[in-house]
């Protein structure tokens, strides 16, 4: 009987995410289709499923697709069920939804919070973010690489706080198979787990993961040019890349944000202290640090150094982990205060928490 509650109430929990999920998609925050990255990702599927198609295009006879199973799993998708690649891609887009909210409840749980209190942490990040300067979302409104990564990082982070790290591990190489470099803060903390635990199974996955990678960018169909990696960015190439894709340069955004991140990162740390977390707490802390760090990283390598892969890894991203864990934690902290009979307390949290989506840039309310 008890095997039976504890099944019925992980499908009402399910149920529950499934349903923020689509809530998400069809209301707030949405989601759209060919106005952001979509417009460059479909041509390039529509070239490699019918080579007639696009032939005289530029970004679809180039396709830069060889180190991610984006194209792979789209293409298996739409020859199992014969839909078009929009349909297909916004299918995979509601499931990694699904496992990012299961992340953020998992972790909410490990604290440890309530199911129903873990169910409105979760409710509250589905509202999602948009992470100022390097322009990036903790909830892409399009089924891009990096959002469906999101979805196994998320879930990594909630399964490694309950202790289920195979599992975790498992997770993290999904996301890495989709987008590599949005999946590093995560593999970090991953590997100073298993170095405290001196327990190396966790990794096996990873490293699996990038082998695989590493044998599928080779066998790229439409795969066209060879990336370079030890090289200087050009004078040239930094005018274009300052005027087409300026996220990148930190020193184009940093002041005043820099201020924003460093507000959000010390809140973390305060709700951290006011949930005193049995578990998960390497996540709620060394991830938002590694979106701190990563902003000096990506100045020092984009801009000093001038390494040519940067614009590509794009490490100032980071940045999304200060936001969604200032987010998870702030709401967390407001339950807890709640909890207490501290309203005035859970009121400033939630005013945090409810601030984030409303406006990317705090200080100009």
């Amino acid at each position: 009987m008890t095997r039976t509650r504890v099944a019925n109430s992980q499908m009402v929990v399910l149920a529950g995410l499934i349903g923020l999920a689509l809530l998400g998609f069809f209301q707030f925050p949405g989601h759209t289709w060919l106005q952001q990255d979509t417009q460059i990702w479909v041509p390039m599927f529509e070239r490699i499923w019918d080579p007639a198609a696009l032939q005289h295009d530029i970004v679809a006879s180039k396709p830069h697709l060889a180190f991610t199973i984006y194209d792979e799993t789209a293409m298996a998708l739409r020859w199992i069920s014969r839909a078009s690649f929009h349909a297909v891609l916004q299918f995979e887009q509601i499931v990694f939804r699904v496992l990012e909210l299961l992340g953020v409840y998992l972790l909410a749980r490990s604290f440890p919070l309530s199911r129903r209190m873990s169910m409105l942490v979760a409710a509250c990040f589905g509202l999602g973010a948009t992470i100022a300067g390097p322009s990036v979302l903790t909830l892409e409104y399009e089924p891009v690489p990096r959002g469906f990564a999101l979805g196994f990082l998320f879930l990594a982070a909630g399964l490694a706080a309950h202790g289920r790290l195979v599992l975790a591990g498992s997770a993290a190489a999904l996301g890495f198979l989709y987008h590599a470099p949005t999946s590093i803060p995560i593999c970090l903390l991953l590997i100073v787990i298993a170095i405290r635990r001196r327990n190396w199974k966790p990794l096996a996955p990873l490293a699996c993961a990038f082998v695989v990678l590493l044998i599928a960018s080779r066998l790229q169909a439409g795969a066209t040019e060879a990336q370079p990696f030890f090289e200087r960015i050009a004078p040239a190439w930094e005018s274009i890349q300052r005027m087409r894709a300026s996220y990148n340069w930190v020193s184009t955004w940093i002041n005043p944000l820099l201020w924003q991140y460093l507000l959000f990162w010390a809140l973390s740390l305060i709700a951290v202290w006011r949930i005193r977390p049995r578990c998960g707490r390497l996540f709620a802390i060394g991830l938002p640090l590694i979106g701190i760090l990563s902003v000096p990283v990506s100045y020092l390598l984009t801009e000093i150094v001038r390494w040519s892969i940067m614009p590509q890894v794009q490490p100032a991203r980071s940045v999304l982990w200060i936001t969604a864990l200032a987010v998870i934690l702030c709401a967390a902290a407001g339950v807890r205060a709640a909890e207490r009979g501290v309203w005035w307390e859970s009121i400033l949290w939630f005013a945090v928490v409810f601030a984030v989506p409303l406006q990317e840039r705090i200080f100009e309310i």
